[in-house]
């Protein structure tokens, strides 16, 4: 079912479920011209309602989620970045508009979630000069938000995501920047009490990106990427990685690992038209009992055309791994199912190389109807030997008279170029602490044959992250873009 039009440029699509209905939120935009938030309600009987759209004036929208309560109401969230700031609105999504929130913060990545009263809940990144922490709120009434107490006045700490549990407790967890390394923090929220958990740390791993959600029996389940350096025949250094899923322990007081899944053979080894999204994975309850976990493996790593990939469903217990969907790429999951149990999932797949606009497809899915179980036999890296990463420059750097020879790389991507995987603060930490680098310049992909272009949400996210990471006679952040000459239009 097509779900946007092929008319534009859309990102940051998410899904929630009512009932029998999908209610889809993304961002529309055309290049250097004017940006719309969208909805669009999607019946199983196959009604599809027209979509919505959402002026946005001088923002650019970045991450959009949408929630639906038990009150039959549908509200939106959203960020918009304006001059390296990000601003918080929402609103209900049949509403005329939406309205700022928490004005006095400086917002990035957030997650929000309703509780078993409605109340609603939220977790963001709140930016500074020295740095990101998390803050979690609940709305009291209306512009009246109360403030949890988080750990970290200092610090990095991102990517937050929250799930409300059966008896309207929230479990919550973040990526926090410690010692070198990534790891998985979280806590547990009962009333006004904010229980912390020990992170999810190991000291030869970087542990990133989790997902966090609650059984129909009050379980918690979370997952997350752990990554090891190896080092690949000929020198060549690269990672092992690995989805690994954990469960909270009866007692709510520490995360118990169960099991864990190779994801090495989707790794992309350099520039493609399609990078697929097997880092991030999203848990689903199932309605049977316990948890499904979903992660993208992309098909053909090695290929620069634009490639397709499948839906990995793993059954978190089990170790049963089946392909929920196959032939498409860049899926997006909803986090829970619909009442006569499918899942709906988008993907956004080229139907040929060098399209221009690439729409959204949705896709309403039996999880117990699969198309085969995913091969046992996939090439891996874990028999790899480790990379021994060297803690500090075994002697003075180098220099000539009165002149310092500095090392550094002048052009690097990130996620944002679309062509390679690796979220920007993931770079700049290991560009900074593992390389040892002395100056870098993140200069994504304005508008690459294969890609979007570089939106503008993401523009003021490369502009501040260089801000945050600049630190005068340490390490050198410098600003700028790849740019790119289009002599004719991409779709002819």
């Amino acid at each position: 079912m097509l779900l946007t039009e092929k008319t534009c440029f859309h990102r940051n699509l998410d899904m929630a479920v009512q009932g029998t209905q999908v209610i889809a939120a993304w961002v529309d935009w055309q290049h250097e011209g004017e940006e719309f938030i969208c909805t669009r309600v999607v019946e199983t009987n196959g009604r599809i309602s027209d979509v919505q759209r959402l002026a946005c004036s001088e923002y650019s929208p970045g991450k959009v989620q949408v929630l639906c309560g038990n009150d039959g109401i549908s509200r939106l969230f959203w960020t918009g970045y304006r001059d390296m700031r990000g601003t918080l609105f929402a609103g209900a999504i049949d509403g005329p508009t939406t309205e700022r929130v928490l004005e006095k913060y400086n917002f990035g990545q957030f997650s929000a979630a309703l509780d078993h009263n409605d109340t609603i809940w939220l977790a963001g990144e709140c930016w500074d000069d020295h740095g990101v922490i998390i803050r979690l709120f609940n709305q009291v009434h209306e512009q009246d938000w109360c403030q949890f107490p988080i750990p970290g006045e200092r610090g990095f700490c991102r990517r937050p995501v929250l799930a409300v549990g059966p008896e309207g407790y929230i479990a919550l967890a973040w990526d926090e920047y410690y010692n070198g390394r990534y790891r998985i923090a979280s806590a547990i929220v009962r009333g006004s009490k904010v229980e912390f958990l020990e992170p999810v740390d190991a000291s030869d791993s970087w542990c990133s990106l989790p997902s966090i959600a609650w059984d129909n029996s009050g379980n918690v389940y979370s997952s997350y990427c752990r990554e090891n350096p190896v080092e690949l025949e000929g020198g060549m250094a690269s990672y092992h990685s690995r989805i690994v899923f954990s469960k909270l322990a009866p007692d709510q007081s520490k995360w118990q690992t169960l099991e864990h899944t190779d994801i090495d053979y989707g790794m992309n080894p350099w520039q493609a038209a399609y990078v697929g999204r097997r880092r991030f994975s999203q848990l689903v309850p199932n309605p049977a009992g316990g948890m499904w976990a979903l992660f993208e493996e992309k098909l053909e790593p090695y290929t620069m055309k634009p490639a397709t990939g499948r839906l990995i469903l793993h059954t978190i217990g089990s170790q049963n791994e089946q392909i929920l969907l196959g032939g498409q790429s860049m899926y997006t999951c909803a986090r829970s199912i619909l009442a006569d149990r499918f899942l709906p999932v988008a993907s956004k797949t080229h139907d040929f190389s060098q399209q221009m606009h690439v729409a959204y497809h949705l896709h309403l899915v039996d999880p117990r109807s699969v198309v085969g179980d995913r091969p046992a036999e996939l090439p891996s890296h874990v028999s790899a030997q480790p990379f021994e990463i060297q803690e500090e420059w075994a002697e003075k750097r180098p220099g000539f008279e009165n002149k310092q020879l500095y090392f550094g790389d002048p052009h690097c991507h990130s996620s944002f170029s679309h062509d390679i995987e690796g979220e920007l603060d993931e770079l700049y930490h290991f560009a900074r602490d593992v390389s040892k680098l002395d100056f870098v310049a993140f200069t994504e992909n304005d508008f690459l044959w294969q890609t979007d272009p570089l939106s503008s949400e993401e523009w003021s996210q490369c502009r501040r992250m260089a801000g945050i990471f600049n630190e005068p006679e340490r390490f050198t952040t410098l600003v700028g873009w790849e740019y790119t000459k289009h002599t004719a239009a991409r779709d002819e």
